[in-house]
Parts: structure tokens; C-alpha cells; sequence
């Protein structure tokens, strides 16, 4: 027997007409008196619990287990290990109120209890419906819950449910085409981490991991995570309305197809596993992003693999943290190969988003600027769209074509009525050119009709101001139609994060902006973006149809 507690879960849609066994009273499992029949229910009953229950050995459950108001299950391992196998066939019901909460706890004298299917062929149904879980790990992975819905007869439904000193929750391997799993209005706290000694090397290790084949139906929405998720193969997911409050993670190879990205506030505390990838044919809609750590050149997000059109719009992005070297560059898009063959395989669609002064808002603070898109591919298969966009583009700011790799003409499909502006003449840019862009990436009919306010004049002409360091081909300058010199007169450019919370009542700080989102707060999450996107509106009339806020 292995060291530790598992509290196993092994469940099908068959209907149970077993034996009604219900608790009377608080006290041990294993004590016939405090159950209806005078004895203690067997694998085959079906079983009501409505007291605190102890459960002190292994436990085997074949149909039913349901907890109702007033339960708690509490796994005592001061003395054995305990077991709890519910196993497929089962299924588990916890149906807790607002006002009185269903705990699942195990207890921490050894070796915590964690949920699993334990490798029997997976599926049956869990509800959770307004339950605490508690403790939850084992001890060698720190693995709080394992799942496995099956494709036709599987769901997982957990519902205003909190997950409190619990390790990581995770399906045990990808969930199946017609799997349900549901995850809403749910809080992690204070969730336990694998220590970094008990780790293999390269182990990675987050609070929340998805996975599921294309075909799934799964969502995450208004659940608020105190420790990094993983978005591992998310296809089919729907995950809207979230806080992640030290931010999301996964690999653009290793990415999938959800449903929606949207409506999500994400913030990232440490420069440890910040990641994020996803893939063309995707979106990213109305979500906010933070990185407030001391580092140079972070990253928000890589676009790569897959084809189609990968679309983000409506966001808003901010690097509130400290350069801590030289370097002054924060890449926010970056865009990366497709699986194409050619520009028209896959396209970047960057629309409507702000990318706000670095700092606390307060503009030149310290040079950390966030480009709107960087290039960084080296293949011929996608191209860039950027159009409608407020950039606050000092330093390196603006776009950024020509990093690392050749950036090919072809690249830019239309960069147009985007607003780049700066706090000091003359310190900001549009496009940039890092020394590796192709002549005539960028002429008059892919790049025109946007707004500069002190950005850099050109050299050699003075026709394009703000497209710096290019070679144009027979004399076809970017830049027709641009507005520059004018004044935007934002209504209020220092709005940010911060701000919105003193417009609350607060004390100006992100935590309480994060505490004031629904599930635990009452404002939603629009509330913050309209705040913040009214206060880059233009006042300046000639610049009303430019920018993020004006389309």
C-alpha cells in the first residue's frame, strides 16, 4: 500500500437501486448507530450524508454517495492510511447553499487524501454544488484532484465550489470527445505548490491544467485562481470572466482550439512560467493583462502553429514592473510561424486594444514600454494586421519588425488608424525597424492613415514620421493619410488598474481591484475596461475615428 490517502472516484451514468442508507447523527463511518438501518452501509447502498462523518479506514463505494446540507466528510488518517474508492458506476453529489457550505476535507496528521479515478476506465458523474474542498493532496505530487470524464458518459459539474489548501487539479489523461467538464463561479486559496526539491527535473507544476481532445464541452468561467493555470490542449474550452492572479501558461505546441478566451483579467506576479501561446484560428477578446515583476524584456503572448485567422481584440495591456537592465522593450503579440505554406495560410488580427503607459501610468517613468506586435518568424506564412489600436509607443514601443529573424515583405498586410503616441517629443515610434526587415515591408498600401503625437521624425525624409530605420523601394513611403502632431487630449490617460479601484473606494491598489471582480466581488469585469478604455477616448475631434475606443 502506498503512503498516501486517495479518495478515488469511479463513476457511469447507471441508475442505482441499491439500498437507501442515510446518517442520523454526527460521528464514525464504521459506527452502525448513526445510520438509519442501524448498520453500517455496505459498497452496494446508496447513501445519503447529512452529518460530520469520519471516515477511518479504506471505503469502498459502488453506487451512490450523496451529500447533502449539513455533511462533511472528513478523511482521519491520524492512524491509517485511508482509502475512499467510489468506483465506476458511482456517482457523487454535494449539494451545499450559500449560507452552508458541504466540506470534503482530509486532514494533515499524514498524508492528505486527493480525488482520482485511480485508472479504471474513467468517467461517471461528479456535482459539486456549492461544497468546500479541503486539504486535498497526496503526497508525493501535491495532486489534489485526477478526473477523467469519459466521451459518453461523463460529466463533471463543480459549481461555487472553493478549493482551500489543495493541491493541483488535473484530468489523468486528455478528456475524450462528448466529456463534460464544467468549472463556474469557483475560488482557489491558498493552494498547496510541489515543492520545488520533490520536483523531477524540468517538472512543471501549476494549481489548474485543462486537456481535452476536440469535441469536449468544458468551461472555466468566473473562477478566481490564486496560483498559475496551465492551458494544456484547451480544445473545446470556454474560459470567460476568470482572474488569474499569477497568470497563465502553455506552449503554442501544445495548444488547442477553445471555444473563448475572453472577459479575463490576468496578471503575472514572477517571471517564472509566463508562457502563453496559442494558436491561429483562435481569439483573445476583452481581457486584461499585467506584468508588474522587475526583469527586462518580458513577454505577454506568441502566436504560432495551426492556420486560419488568430484574432485579438479589445484588450488592454500594461507592464506596471521596473526595467531592472538596459533594456526597454517589453514585447506584448508576438507573431510566430504558422503550419502554412504562404502569407494568405494565417493571419495575425490585432484590433482595438490599448497598450498603456509602463509604470504606475505615470508615462517616461522607466522606459518599459509594450510593443504592440513584435515579429520574431522566420517563415513566409503569416501576415500582420493592426489596425484601430492606442499604443503609448515610447522607447521601444510602437511595432517591432526585423527581430532576430528576417522580417520578409509580404509580413505586413495592413497596419492602419492606430493612435502611437509618447509623453516628450520625439520619443516615440510607429514602426521600428530592428535591422533585419526586408526593403519595402512597408509602403503606402499597407501602412496609412495613422495617427503619431511626438513620435521620431523619419530619416531620410521627413514624409513618414515615426517609421524609423527602413529602406522603402521606388521612393513608396508608408504612412498616406497619417495625422501627426495633433494632440489626442485622451480624456484621462493615467487610468489604469489602480485607478479604477480608488473609483470604487478603494485604496488604489490591484489586489482590491481583483477582490472586487465577481466571484468574490460584485462588479464585473467590464466595469474595469469601460473605466479604463473611456479615458483614452480622444477629445480632439480630427482623431475620433483613430484608436482603440473610436471604431
Amino acid at each position: 500500500m502506498r503512503n498516501y490517502i486517495y479518495l478515488v472516484f469511479f463513476m457511469a451514468l447507471q441508475v442505482s437501486y441499491g439500498q437507501v442508507v442515510k446518517s442520523i447523527q454526527s460521528g464514525i463511518w464504521e459506527d452502525p448507530q448513526i445510520w438509519s438501518t442501524g448498520e453500517v452501509p455496505n459498497e452496494r447502498s446508496e447513501i445519503i450524508v447529512e452529518h460530520e462523518v469520519l471516515i477511518t479506514q479504506n471505503l469502498h463505494i459502488r453506487k451512490k454517495l450523496s451529500l447533502q446540507k449539513n455533511a462533511q466528510i472528513i478523511l482521519d488518517n491520524s492512524k491509517n492510511e485511508v482509502v475512499l474508492f467510489i468506483h465506476n458506476g458511482g456517482l457523487l453529489v454535494s449539494k451545499g447553499s450559500p449560507q452552508n457550505f458541504i466540506a470534503i476535507e482530509a486532514t494533515s496528521n499524514k498524508f492528505p487524501g486527493f480525488i482520482s479515478d485511480n485508472s479504471e476506465n474513467g468517467g461517471g458523474i461528479i456535482q459539486a454544488n456549492h461544497t468546500k474542498f479541503i486539504n486535498l493532496r497526496d503526497h508525493e505530487n501535491y495532486q489534489a484532484w485526477y478526473f477523467r470524464p469519459s466521451g459518453s458518459s461523463a460529466h463533471l459539474v463543480i459549481e461555487d465550489c472553493i478549493f482551500e489548501k489543495c493541491g493541483r487539479i488535473s484530468p489523468r489523461y486528455t478528456i475524450a470527445a462528448g466529456g463534460v467538464a464544467r468549472f463556474i463561479r469557483s475560488v482557489f486559496r491558498d493552494s498547496q505548490v510541489k515543492p520545488k526539491e520533490m520536483r523531477k527535473k524540468y517538472e512543471e507544476w501549476y494549481t489548474f491544467t485543462t486537456g481535452s481532445m476536440p469535441g469536449a464541452e468544458c468551461e472555466v468561467t468566473y473562477c478566481d485562481f490564486d496560483k498559475t493555470v496551465y492551458l494544456l490542449r484547451p480544445n473545446g474550452y470556454r474560459v470567460e470572466n476568470n482572474i488569474f492572479r499569477d497568470g497563465v501558461h502553455g506552449y503554442v505546441h501544445l495548444s488547442g482550439d477553445w471555444t473563448s478566451f475572453a472577459y479575463n483579467m490576468i496578471r503575472w506576479k514572477t517571471p517564472k512560467e509566463d508562457d502563453f501561446g496559442f494558436r491561429y484560428g483562435n481569439k483573445i477578446e476583452h481581457c486584461m493583462f499585467i506584468k508588474d515583476y522587475e526583469y527586462w524584456n518580458p513577454h505577454f503572448i506568441i502566436v504560432g502553429k495551426g492556420k486560419g485567422v488568430a484574432e485579438v481584440s479589445g484588450c488592454i495591456w500594461w507592464y506596471k514592473g521596473l526595467s531592472s537592465g538596459k533594456h526597454v522593450e517589453g514585447d506584448g503579440i508576438i507573431i510566430g510561424a504558422s503550419e502554412g505554406t504562404q502569407y494568405s495560410d494565417a493571419q495575425l488580427k490585432i484590433t482595438q486594444n490599448i497598450f498603456l503607459p509602463n509604470g504606475d501610468g505615470s508615462a517616461n517613468k522607466n522606459g518599459l514600454t509594450c510593443t504592440g506586435v513584435t515579429a520574431l518568424g522566420d517563415k513566409k506564412n503569416a501576415q500582420i494586421v493592426f489596425t484601430h489600436n492606442t499604443v503609448y509607443a515610447e522607447g521601444m514601443g510602437g511595432i517591432n519588425l526585423g527581430e532576430t529573424n528576417v522580417s520578409h515583405k509580404g509580413l505586413v498586410k495592413e497596419i492602419s488608424h492606430n493612435i502611437f503616441w509618447a509623453s516628450k517629443e520625439s520619443l516615440g515610434s510607429k514602426i521600428r525597424n530592428l535591422g533585419h526587415s526586408e526593403a519595402g515591408i512597408i509602403d503606402s498600401s499597407n501602412v496609412f492613415k495613422n495617427v503619431g503625437y511626438m513620435v521620431k521624425t523619419s530619416t531620410p525624409t521627413l514624409k513618414s514620421q515615426g517609421y524609423l530605420k527602413f529602406e522603402y523601394l521606388n521612393n513608396d513611403y508608408p504612412g498616406k493619410g497619417d495625422l501627426d502632431g495633433i494632440n489626442p487630449n485622451f480624456k484621462d490617460s493615467s487610468r489604469n488598474v489602480q485607478s479604477w479601484s480608488k473609483s470604487i473606494g478603494g485604496p488604489g491598489t490591484i489586489e482590491h481591484a481583483m477582490n472586487s471582480l465577481k466571484p468574490i466581488g460584485k462588479h464585473n469585469f467590464q466595469d474595469l475596461l469601460n473605466h479604463i478604455r473611456d479615458g483614452f477616448q480622444p477629445q480632439e475631434k480630427k482623431l475620433k475615428v483613430y484608436g482603440a475606443s473610436n471604431k
